[in-house]
């Protein structure tokens, strides 16, 4: 929508802050050719901008200005605002001076190159070095056709401040990054899969009907034998964790909470009033895969009492298969209604002309009443005209649906319920587009609808048509069950399904060909380990699965599933556990590299559902490393206040730019990033697509960003993105590319802690030169607030203290060979040398053979003297570190 700029009259501009708002500011921003079209968000203002002081002797002073303009993160222009009336040489070298503070913390660039003053009456533009204005400006020439303003525009225009910052930015970045991953071969060797286990594959396929129930019977026997119940107050017992609870919206006064589902008195009560049911649209509130189509089948086989039961009749509509257009989807819904209602009556014939005539009776009996009532009962004639009407009503599918309900609902003394299985899957549009088809029914047939959506759909659109409508006291919530609980009935059931087959012996493929026997019940060993392997380690594994589904039960069970098919899960692994007979625990590395690598033995960020949240895009203008953290800590700071749709967590692209473009963040790599975490389901959009986003949509973090945000405290995290991260400095790349090659050694305990070492090091020496970078325009910056990255130094000084030679594998990354460091010596042994500490706990040789003299010096090499040496070689198997003087480094390399 263009910004159009409406020039104030010189009187309504009375003083200084008059000519900021009213005259300076929508100047800026309006566009072309009223104005100079620079976006808001790339505006920094005075509440701001960090104070400078200028000028010497007598007249220095501590100043700022009123707009400093930052494209990709640099100052490219200073403006100054005075009142009217006030002369503008003063303000103009002023602004000039403070270009020239904030252009010195810059040593290889200048970029600071335009300034510009106003007062309302006058407005001065110019280049930042050169003493006097180059462009003018009186009051009447501030206007769309001026050659002055185009002359100003020349100099101040958004596009020329973009095309400055291109031209900075290209002389300040690396002609090339370097990704471990593709130093190691091919595109056949980078994304090279380790396979499934054929023992987890085999159990998988069978068992999958009971992690993803697919047919009516299917699902009514979880709903009888594998319903977890998901009782309120359980929720705030129970030691869920506050990361994953903080990231789900709480429920609203607006609707009924069922505070235990497994006797929810709350929706059956509804139903105790057959007769006012019809007509009517219940909505089921909750969070996506909450369980809301398996509490719907646990309410209608198990729940309901049986009187009630005995009284409706269910007809679920799975909208996973609708059309979900207008003009398709009514048409659609009257022939899954016909379809739905024969299902639930498996024993009619429907094809018998008794059963036609009854379905149709009330057509049947106008038709004796009225005109068939002239032809002989029970004629030929009588009946043929009988067997067209009967032919017209099958064929209007409105009529036939309407007479299948109204006979085996009213008619039977039954309420048909309706159920749109699965409406909460689509984005919002699609929902809405639900409860309109959920309404249409409600009005055109005597049945009860239920329709389960999205917590965020209803909140959002509760207020607006066609959300407005609904009775308050139809609506209803359920929360999602304890993903434990849930996952473990499950796993009960497939256990008993194990147990009640035959004894019969089965094999599964070693990766070498060979074939090992083994027997039915040995199955049930191998799903024991590995949900033991999942709860065993709490703070990593569960925590992990539940923020990855987001708390979408759903998304659950698959993960568990693609968990039990890995190749990561070895044949040493599966024979641990049938030796154990289902009570041995996979190794915690191996759970991580199963949930981070997915089937790749290389980490790849877009074929794993945990993403790089630390990678770059090497064609940006200035690339950053801290795009997507900046995203997701911003979002996360504003998850609990209200965005402009009055709803808590949300904001606008715009609104993001303002807050982070400072930090370098352009609008396209915001567009961009933005983008892909909501692909990612790391931040969730207010219309709840996933693709096909744009500008209009307001996004707020979801369970799936808080975890990435916290994954940043995870060593194993570090390492396995690590092999997909950009790096300019080449030899890093190569290190890390050199240890994952080595397939024995790729996911070891050493290699992990160098690789995600090596990693950390090099996001903090960025990580700072961001931040001063930041503190040189801001007067607070939150750059270091919102890229804190000290849960992964912890994380790694743990993970060091943990391994035996934990202190070894990290000096070998951080002391490589030739790296001159001071050292303390510790001890000095005559016939060997000297023993020098070059970091806490950790001590080198100093061989005699490589000091000046070739020996020992009593003068000199006492213990407590400071030296310098060079580290030639640091062998963590052995924890053993060789050192020599720095002049000898050579030769000792060449020997």
């Amino acid at each position: 929508m263009p910004n159009y700029f409406n020039k104030p009259a010189r009187k309504e501009m009375l003083n200084e802050s008059d000519v900021e708002q009213k005259f300076a500011y929508p100047l800026l921003i309006a566009d072309s050719p009223a104005g100079f079209g620079i976006r808001p968000g790339y505006i920094i203002t005075k509440a701001n901008i960090r104070r400078f002081d200028i000028d010497k002797g007598s007249q220095k002073k501590l100043y700022y200005p009123d707009y400093v303009v930052a494209i990709a993160g640099l100052p490219i222009a200073v403006i100054e605002a005075k009142g009217p009336g006030v002369a503008l040489d003063e303000a103009y070298r002023e602004a000039r001076l403070y270009a020239a503070e904030l252009n010195a913390l810059f040593s290889d660039m200048n970029p600071v190159s335009v300034v510009c003053a106003t007062n309302g009456d006058d407005f001065w533009v110019g280049a930042a070095d050169v003493a006097n204005p180059a462009v003018q400006l009186q009051y009447e020439d501030v206007a769309p056709y001026s050659n002055l303003m185009a002359n100003a525009q020349s100099l101040l225009g958004f596009a020329t401040l973009t095309d400055r910052a291109t031209v900075l930015t290209k002389k300040s970045s690396v002609s090339r990054y370097f990704k471990p991953r593709r130093l190691i071969g091919g595109i056949t060797v980078q994304q090279e899969e380790v396979g499934q286990n054929s023992f987890g594959a085999t159990l998988a396929a069978e068992l999958g009907h009971i992690f993803n129930p697919v047919t009516r019977n299917d699902r009514l026997r979880i709903a009888r034998e594998g319903y977890v119940t998901s009782p309120s107050r359980e929720r705030y017992v129970a030691p869920i964790d506050k990361v994953i609870r903080a990231a789900t919206p709480s429920w609203q006064a607006n609707s009924t909470l069922i505070k235990d589902t497994s006797s929810p008195g709350e929706i059956i009560a509804p139903f105790q009033s057959q007769r006012e049911l019809e007509h009517r649209v219940i909505l089921l509130i909750g969070e996506k895969g909450a369980g809301k189509t398996t509490f719907l089948y646990h309410l209608q086989a198990v729940a309901l009492p049986d009187e009630v039961r005995k009284k409706t009749t269910w007809v679920h509509i799975n909208i996973n298969d609708a059309p979900v257009t207008k003009s398709e989807i009514y048409d659609w819904v009257r022939r899954e209604i016909i379809n739905g209602i024969r299902i639930a009556y498996p024993t009619i014939d429907f094809d018998d002309f008794d059963v036609i005539q009854k379905i149709y009776s009330v057509e049947v009996n106008r038709f004796y009443k009225g005109i068939g009532s002239l032809l002989p009962p029970g004629s030929s004639e009588q009946n043929h005209e009988l067997y067209k009407v009967l032919l017209k009503c099958q064929d209007d599918l409105h009529t036939s649906a309407v007479c299948h309900t109204r006979h085996f609902g009213n008619e039977r003394g039954q309420t048909i319920v309706v159920v749109f299985d699965n409406a909460d899957k689509g984005p919002r549009d699609e929902q809405l587009l639900m409860f309109e088809v959920a309404q249409w029914l409600q009005q055109e047939f005597r049945v009860l609808v239920v329709l389960p959506i999205r917590e965020e759909t209803y909140d959002n659109y509760r207020d607006v048509p066609p959300l407005d409508t609904a009775l308050k006291d139809l609506v209803f919530r359920i929360e999602p069950p304890v993903f434990q609980q849930a996952l473990i009935k499950r796993i009960q059931i497939a256990l008993d399904e194990i147990a009640n087959k035959s004894e019969r012996n089965r094999t599964y493929e070693l990766s070498n060909g060979f074939k090992i026997k083994y027997n039915e019940t040995e199955r049930s060993y191998y799903l024991a380990s590995l949900v033991g392997s999942i709860f065993e380690y709490d703070s990593y594994a569960r925590r992990l699965i539940l923020g990855l589904a987001g708390n979408n039960l759903r998304r659950v069970f698959e993960i568990f599933v693609e968990f039990c098919t890995s190749g990561h899960i070895g044949e040493s692994e599966i024979l641990r556990m049938r030796q154990s007979k289902g009570e041995y625990v996979l190794p915690l590395d191996v759970v991580m590299t199963v949930l981070l690598r997915a089937n790749r033995r290389y980490y790849q960020s877009d074929a794993s559902v945990i993403k790089n949240i630390c990678d770059l895009e090497e064609k940006d203008e200035r690339p950053t490393y801290f795009s997507r953290i900046l995203i997701l800590s911003y979002l996360h700071s504003n998850f609990t206040e209200p965005g402009p749709n009055g709803v808590k967590g949300y904001r606008s692209l715009e609104q993001i730019l303002d807050a982070l473009s400072p930090y370098g963040l352009r609008f396209s790599v915001i567009k961009r990033e933005i983008f892909y975490l909501t692909k990612a389901n790391c931040i969730i959009a207010e219309s709840l697509r996933e693709y096909d986003l744009d500008e209009s949509d307001l996004f707020k973090i979801g369970p799936v960003g808080f975890v990435h945000l916290e994954l940043l405290g995870v060593a194993e995290y570090w390492a396995a993105i690590a092999e997909d991260t950009n790096f300019a400095d080449r030899a890093i790349a190569k290190r890390i590319a050199d240890r994952i090659t080595l397939r024995e050694t790729q996911y070891s305990h050493g290699v992990s802690l160098q690789n995600g070492l090596a990693l950390l090091d090099y996001m903090l020496q960025f990580r700072e030169r961001s931040a001063v970078e930041s503190e040189a325009v801001l007067s607070s910056s939150r750059f270091r607030q919102l890229v804190n990255l000290d849960d992964a130094k912890d994380a790694f000084d743990k993970k060091s203290k943990q391994l035996p030679s934990g202190i070894w594998y990290e000096a070998q990354e951080r002391f490589l060979p030739g790296t001159m460091v001071d050292g303390l010596i510790v001890n000095v042994v005559d016939t060997i040398g000297l023993f020098v500490e070059i970091a806490p706990g950790l001590t080198g040789l100093l061989h005699k053979s490589r000091l000046m003299s070739g020996a020992v010096d009593p003068v000199v090499h006492s213990i407590g003297a400071t030296i310098r040496v060079t580290v030639v070689r640091i062998e963590p198997g052995n924890r053993r570190a060789s050192l020599s003087l720095p002049m000898s480094f050579k030769s000792v390399k060449k020997g």
